[in-house]
């Protein structure tokens, strides 16, 4: 059946196997320096990891310019530091202070790379599985999808009528799915 075989390719324990698990070791096996001499530097520094990070599990043995690298880190920190209403200059600024360490500004890093490798694996898992253009198939999943995972995906899934994400709905049930993955995650570490 469909159903069983998406859930199975969706399951936890399935994405951190085929996604998490590549990603996170990837983050342990770059060694983080000790310090930063200025902004260049910092930036330098997370354009090295960004590119170890791509050619370690996004396209192993593949490369990055150190301008592509160096842009794609800056941007995911920089997103990550908005939320705390700062931006890259606070955070090269922590980073001498000794708020956060350079390891901390990697773990941001890493988790941006990892979060958009499990929502681009939940896509093409949906979209290998499912067909898009059958109605009643896509109603028949997503109902599935919310009585599987709904208490983890938000009150507002576990209410609505399944028909909704049906089309243009997906985006949002594939983001609800990987923040509850990130959720269920972040038990785990902690416990």
């Amino acid at each position: 059946m469909v159903i069983a075989s998406l859930m199975q390719d969706l399951h936890p324990r399935t994405v951190a196997a085929r996604v998490s698990i590549p990603h996170d070791r990837a983050r342990m096996t770059y060694p983080t320096p000790n310090s930063v001499n200025s902004l260049r530097d910092f930036e330098d520094e997370m354009g090295r990891y960004v590119q170890h990070h791509y050619k370690s599990c996004i396209v192993p043995g593949g490369s990055l310019s150190l301008s592509d690298a160096r842009s794609m880190g800056k941007e995911m920190v920089e997103r990550e530091y908005r939320r705390r209403k700062g931006n890259i200059v606070s955070a090269y600024r922590d980073v001498c202070d000794g708020v956060v360490s350079l390891r901390a500004i990697f773990d941001i890093i890493a988790d941006a790379l990892k979060e958009e490798a499990i929502t681009r694996y939940t896509k093409d898992v949906i979209d290998r599985h499912v067909d898009r253009s059958d109605y009643e198939e896509i109603v028949a999943c997503v109902r599935e999808l919310i009585a599987t995972c709904g208490p983890h995906l938000g009150a507002e899934f576990q209410t609505n009528r399944p028909e909704r994400y049906a089309g243009a709905g997906w985006e949002d049930l594939i983001k609800a799915y990987v923040e509850a993955l990130k959720s269920t995650a972040a038990v785990i570490r902690r416990m």
